[in-house]
Parts: C-alpha cells; structure tokens; sequence
C-alpha cells in the first residue's frame, strides 16, 4: 500500500493542477461528455438497424454462430472491410449482444476519441484551443448520431485519432520510436475498419517526408515501420488473395474503371455542403477563419521546406490532414455522406477551435484579457453545446423508430419459423441479421451479372430452385424492390401469415409459399 507521505503528494499535486481554470473547465468538459453519451446509450441501446448496419452485423453473425452461407456472402465481404464484423463475430461467439457490442466497440472508443481531440489540441497549441475543439467535435450532431449506430465509422475514427496522437505526442513530441509504430498499427486498424482511414497514415507519411526529407530514409525506425506495417496488413491481403485472387478487390469495386457505386461528376459538394452539414453552418464561419490562420504557414514555405524553424510544423500537420483527405473526397470517391468526414473531423475540430480562439482573443482585448477570456470560452461552450446537443437530439428522435416494423418482422420470424426457413426479401441483410434464418432478395445473379437483375421470368426460376417458405414485401427498400414484386403474392396465391402496422397502415407482410 502507499504511504501516507505519497497520498498526501498526490493529493497535493491534484489541488496544483485544479488551480489552473481551464483544467477546471477540462474536468467539468469531460463529465458532461461522459454524461449526454451515456444518456444516449441507455436510450439507444434498442433502436432498429439500417441497412449498412445489417452488413457489418449479418456476417459477424454468419462467422459468430457458425450459420449456412447466404447467397448475399460473396458480394458484400468483397466490398466490405472486414475487420469489425470479425471483433463483433467474437461478441456473438461468447454469447454477448448488441449493449455489448454498443458499449464496448461505440460507447467506449467514441468518449475516447474526445479525449485524444484534447490532448492532440493541446500539443499543437494550448489548453484553450484543447477545451474548444473538444466541445466543438464531442457534442457534434453528426459524431453523437453514429456513436450509437453499428457502423464502422466512430472505431475507424478512434483507430485513426489514436494514430495521429502517438505519432505527434510521442514519436515527435518525445522522439520515442514507439510512436511511430504505434501510429503505424492504429493507422492500419483505422483502415481494415474503415477504407478511407488509410488517408491519416498517408497524411502523417507526407508531413514526415516533407520535415524529415532525405534524413527519413537513413532512420532504420523508418524501415521497422513499413516491415511492421506490412505485417500487420498481412492478413486482410492473405485472405483477400485466397479468397478472391486479389490482395484489394474492394478497390475494384470503388475505383475501378467501371465501379458498382454511382459517382457524382465532381465532388465540390463535400464544401459547399456536406462540410456546412457536418458543422450546422455556424461553425463552418469559425472554420474558415481557422483555416486562413493556418495558411499563413505559406509565407514560411521555404523555412519549413528547409526546415530551419520548426515552430510552423504544427499548421504544416493540420493543412496535410485537411488537404489530403479532402482531396480524396473531391477527386477520389465523390459521392459522399456527411459521416465520411468524421475521419477527418478532429483536424476539422482544431481547425475551427483555431478560429474560434482568434476572435475571442480579439474581443476579450476590450476588457480585462485573462478573465474575459475565460468567461467567453465558457460562454462560447455552453452556447455551442446546447444548440449542437438540440441538433442531435432532433435527428435521433427523427429517426429512432426507422425500421421498427423490419426488426418486429425479423424477431417474429426468429421465434416462429425452423432454423431452416428460407426467406426472400428486399432487406436481406437485416432481416438475415434479426430472424437468423437464410435470405434472399428479388435479384438473380450469375458470372456475367454479378451485381444482379430484376427479373420476373429469372426470379421465378431462382424460387424453383431455393423452394424459400416466406416472402416479405414492405416499403422500406423501393430501390432494391421491383415494381412486380409488389404483386406477386397475389399473382401465385401466397398465404398471408402477419402484416406490421405502423399509424394504422401496414408497413410489412408476410406471406408463405405454399409448397
């Protein structure tokens, strides 16, 4: 046990440190985070699955409880990144659930990445920016919604994060070698978990080339790194190869010459709207002054490039991390959602603090400068929470009950139907997911159309051949749903088992083959 003696110090040291306001104001920042989240937790711990929840969630399930493959399989494990449903495969293996899977691998990693948004803040400038961007990126609309969504978003970004704070922190703050490796393995898990999370590595790469210059290439540390990083990457592209004959089919599948997923022509919209989207376009003014703060390194060019003063390498780091990922979604992959940014959202986070800060300063000069100060970022904080944490729960409460009737449908048929019910679907993926029993959808695939057709004549001959027992017609998935699948049951005299009703209306039937 301690000594008094030690206790007594420790203590003492805590009282030190709360002395300072703003590590004040970090302590009641970080409990209030602590707090809405674990609100929302217990609030969504329940809610319906979307669709690409249903991906990831449907094979961990197929993997955890040792399931028939779908037919579905071969498509969505190409295009998918593998590496979370596998974690989660592991949770349903052991008999743990969805609250598990919530908290362990959402709840946790989400609060987690706030915290590394502080520390990082606070290596690149001090402990005011820190406490802004934390409040900027931890009450985000965006980020608080897909905290409690089975996505791969909130883990690729914590993976990624956790890379970007060894990498400054320790391999460049306190020249530990460690650091570097450690960035390199987060930085991997970033991207197995989520593709585009190969964009911090590239980025922490590029800055390292332009600081280190021709002196990286002499570092053994260097070396290790990229024997390290090709080890850990190793098994995606083993498996990849033997599976598919290729170390990256998914690349093929987003970028190839004539890839499944529609692009936009151009992508400027991830500017001028999901950018404004991400940050209710009220931050988004404190954003751009941030930016053109940052962009005073420019006029340092040849110092940095020299490397002769190092004390702009910080807005070196930030600009690489917004110009390389925003790249890729402008010229790379185009057709993007608001959540693709959340890879990039604690740069976006600094970066706005940054601004932030510049006009607070400016306006706190008119009074007395230290108090001031610290009432307006307090103010501004309490101000931005409130307005961010009412966008988050407008949009949750919008769509919490989304779904409601397909997840109904799937448990239903999970309790009544044998394990070896054989069902067709529009929502193959989370009815697979819910009711444990194999699905198929309206599609008919083969070698030449492996994305599959909607075809009446084909689908006839695909029932001839799977003999499936139930038939689910809903509209929750029109673009997946032809227009004669709406009338088919009525068309071969299908049996009406249930129907889901949502203000009055059926939302959802269920229909059995009478085979």
């Amino acid at each position: 046990m301690e000594s008094e003696e030690k206790i007594l110090e420790k203590k003492e040291k805590i009282k030190n440190w709360l002395k300072d306001p703003y590590n004040q104001i970090s302590v009641f920042l970080g409990i209030a985070v602590i707090f809405v989240y674990l609100y929302y937790f217990f609030k969504l711990g329940n809610q319906p699955i979307w669709w690409d929840e249903g991906d990831y969630l449907a094979i961990a399930k197929v993997w955890g409880l040792n399931q028939p493959i779908p037919e579905w399989w071969e498509h969505f494990i190409l295009m998918r990144p593998l590496f979370i449903p596998f974690i989660w495969s592991l949770f349903f293996k052991i008999g743990l659930g969805e609250t598990a899977i919530r908290f362990f691998t959402l709840l946790i990693p989400s609060i987690l990445t706030c915290y590394l948004v502080y520390r990082i803040s606070e290596y690149l400038f001090n402990k005011k920016i820190a406490i802004i961007s934390t409040s900027i990126f931890s009450f985000n609309w965006v980020w608080v919604f897909y905290s409690f969504r089975l996505l791969t978003d909130i883990p690729s970004t914590f993976f990624g994060t956790l890379a970007i704070f060894f990498f400054l922190i320790y391999y460049e703050g306190k020249q530990k070698n460690f650091g570097l490796y450690f960035a390199v393995f987060f930085g991997i898990l970033s991207f197995l978990a989520r593709y585009t999370g190969a964009l911090i590595l590239i980025s922490i790469a590029t800055y390292m080339l332009i600081t280190e210059r021709m002196s990286l290439f002499r570092k053994k540390q260097f070396y290790i790194a990229i024997i390290l990083g090709l080890l850990f990457l190793s098994p995606f592209f083993l498996f990849n190869q033997s599976h598919f004959g290729n170390i990256f089919p998914a690349l093929g599948f987003y970028h190839g010459s004539n890839p499944t997923v529609k692009q936009s022509p151009f992508g400027w919209n991830v500017l001028t709207f999901h950018l404004p989207l991400l940050l209710n376009n009220f931050l988004i003014i404190f954003f751009i002054i941030g930016f053109i703060l940052i962009l005073q390194l420019f006029f340092y060019i040849d110092l940095i490039f020299l490397q002769k003063n190092k004390s702009r390498n910080h807005l070196l780091f930030i600009f690489l991390n917004l110009l390389i990922p925003v790249s890729y979604f402008i010229f790379g992959i185009k057709n993007i959602d608001a959540r693709y940014l959340l890879i990039l959202f604690p740069t976006i986070s600094v970066t706005s603090a940054y601004g932030v800060n510049y006009l607070l300063t400016k306006l706190s000069s008119f009074f007395n400068k230290k108090t001031s100060t610290l009432l307006f970022i307090i103010l501004f904080i309490v101000i931005l929470s409130f307005f961010q944490i009412k966008s988050s729960n407008n949009f949750i409460d919008a769509k919490f009950g989304s779904y409601q009737e397909l997840k109904d449908a799937g448990l239903w048929l999970k309790q009544s139907t044998p394990k070896d019910a054989k069902i067709i679907t529009a929502s193959i993926v989370q009815m697979q997911y819910y009711s444990e029993r194999s699905c198929y959808d309206f599609y008919v695939r083969n070698e030449t159309d492996p994305n599959g057709v909607h075809n009446k004549t084909l689908f006839d001959k695909k029932i001839q051949k799977i003999k499936p027992h139930y038939f689910i017609i809903h509209g929750f998935e029109p673009a997946f749903t032809p227009q004669w699948a709406y009338t088919y049951p009525q068309q071969h005299n299908l049996t009406f088992v249930k129907a889901f009703y949502r203000n009055g209306q059926p939302t959802l039937i269920i229909y059995k083959f009478n085979n």
